[in-house]
């Protein structure tokens, strides 16, 4: 169900934080592949994906560094 959310961006930012805050690691992956998607405005969620850099899972600690380094480079691209 997370995959296919369609509510606005701004909507849907704050929805995907509360669920990296989850100890599950399924729903965390889900909501940083939702992340990933949403390039630059995936910004909001800057503070909460860092957090992840040092998760126990590597496949989220890969995501939540990829998501951060597309945000710098969109970012930076302005």
């Amino acid at each position: 169900a997370l995959r296919d959310l369609r509510a606005a961006k701004q909507d849907v930012v704050p929805f995907y934080v509360s669920i990296l805050a989850l100890d599950d690691t399924g729903a965390v992956r889900l909501a940083l592949e939702g992340l990933s998607r949403l390039g630059r405005d995936a910004a909001p969620a800057r503070d909460a994906v860092a957090k992840l850099r040092e998760h126990d899972d590597e496949t989220v600690r890969l995501k939540a560094r990829s998501i951060l380094m597309a945000i710098d480079r969109e970012e930076g691209g302005r």
